[in-house]
Order: structure tokens, then C-alpha cells, then sequence
């Protein structure tokens, strides 16, 4: 395991773009029972247009000293596609954090730990962001407990064969404990 301090959280640029893309979907691939969506795969594939030119996005990666990646998050507004969570949120303030994702020999050394920070911090930076939501799911890898730990609150647990579980938190500003 590489230590804390040879891996630097950056900003995914578009140089970086293929890389991300390859490292999740193959991350995805190892960890969930189904294929990634189209709408997912889309998203993906659109990264610069979505996430690195917009200023009210934000995609992250974890980064080796050989350039390796070994996780990321996502940061982007929420777009009420979710059905169960239909004009739950008011779109204008509220922030979704998607694309999670550990590299599985680098998992439980604090990764998960450094790009939430990360992320948390580009929400608190940005004035409109004050409710964040994830969806996340039992099975994997230590995803509930985790975002459990970072202070998110279930909204709804569907109780269904995926174990979609529903979170949200509200964005602290000016606390230096709140992540």
C-alpha cells in the first residue's frame, strides 16, 4: 500500500479523462452484479462537457506516484432523475456525489477518507451547494457504513434486490469538523 502521503488528490483534467474512464468502469465491473447503464456510460464518456469544464462540478481522483489511479468522486447538481426521490430536493442547492469508487487492494488505508475531503470541500467553496445526496447500496464494499461515518442520514432504504439505500447531508460551512 502506497502511504498517505505518496497519493495526491487532484482534479481530473482532460488529459486524465481516459484513465478515469477505464479505472471506473472497471471498478464498477468488479463490484456490482449489473452492467453499467447507458445513462451512466454516457456520463462517462461526456466527463470534460460534465464535470471538468463546469464550475459547478467537480471530479477528483486519487492518484499513485506512478500515475496509477486508485479511486474517485464525483460531484455534480442534482437532476431529479430518481424516481423515488422525485421533487424531494430543490435542484438549485443540492449537490449529488456519485462515482465513488476504491481500487480494491487500496480500500480501507483512507482513500475513500481523502477524496470525500476533497469533495466536501468544493461543496462548502460553492455557495448554492447546501444539501447533498447519494445513493449507494448494502452490498458493496464498505460504501453504507462509510458515508454512514462522513455524517449522511438515510432518507430511504428501498429494501429491494439492488439494497438501494437513499442519503443525504447538509453542507456545514465555516466548520473545520464537519466532513
Amino acid at each position: 500500500m502506497e502511504s498517505k502521503a505518496k497519493i495526491a488528490i487532484r482534479e481530473v483534467k482532460k488529459d486524465d479523462i481516459p484513465q478515469v474512464i477505464d479505472f471506473v468502469q472497471r471498478v464498477f465491473e468488479e463490484v456490482f452484479p449489473f452492467p453499467l447503464r447507458e445513462s451512466s456510460k454516457n456520463q462517462l464518456l461526456k466527463m470534460e462537457e460534465i464535470y471538468v469544464n463546469q464550475a459547478n462540478a467537480f471530479f477528483a481522483a486519487a492518484f499513485a506516484e506512478n500515475e496509477q489511479i486508485l479511486g474517485t468522486i464525483a460531484v455534480h447538481p442534482y437532476d431529479d432523475r430518481i424516481l423515488v426521490m422525485k421533487n424531494r430536493f430543490e435542484l438549485e442547492t443540492t449537490y449529488e456525489i456519485t462515482k465513488c469508487y476504491i481500487e480494491r487492494h487500496h480500500r480501507r488505508f483512507g482513500i475513500g477518507t481523502m477524496l470525500w475531503e476533497h469533495a466536501y470541500q468544493f461543496c462548502q467553496r460553492n455557495g448554492n451547494g447546501q444539501t447533498l445526496y447519494l445513493h449507494t447500496h448494502k452490498f458493496l464494499p464498505g460504501g453504507y457504513p462509510f458515508w454512514l461515518s462522513k455524517g449522511f442520514s438515510v432518507l430511504i432504504d428501498e429494501k429491494d434486490a439492488l439494497e438501494t439505500i437513499h442519503m443525504e447531508k447538509k453542507v456545514e460551512r465555516g466548520c473545520g469538523t464537519c466532513m
